[in-house]
């Protein structure tokens, strides 16, 4: 985001820094959005929500494999006691 004419702004006059950016994709990516970065530009804006799509989709991805290993476990282990 930082190399499409600083979309991101941190609240300050000066573009935000590969690491204000990598963070505020972060927090966008994991949907807390939580952060003084916010866009400023329409492509920043539609980049944003596009992040926040993907990171959706990532993050619920990861839970369905967590959820099918672990009842995968469970069905192979049996009822040990």
């Amino acid at each position: 985001m930082y190399n499409f004419g600083s979309p991101v702004d941190s609240g300050s006059r000066s573009p935000c820094s590969f690491a204000e950016t990598l963070y505020f994709c972060a927090m966008r990516a994991i949907t807390i959005g939580y952060s003084k970065i916010f866009p400023t530009t329409t492509v920043g804006r539609v980049d944003s929500v596009l992040l926040g799509v993907v990171g959706i989709l990532a993050v619920s991805t990861v839970a369905a494999a967590t959820v099918r290993a672990v009842d995968d476990a469970i069905e192979k282990g049996g009822t040990r006691r």
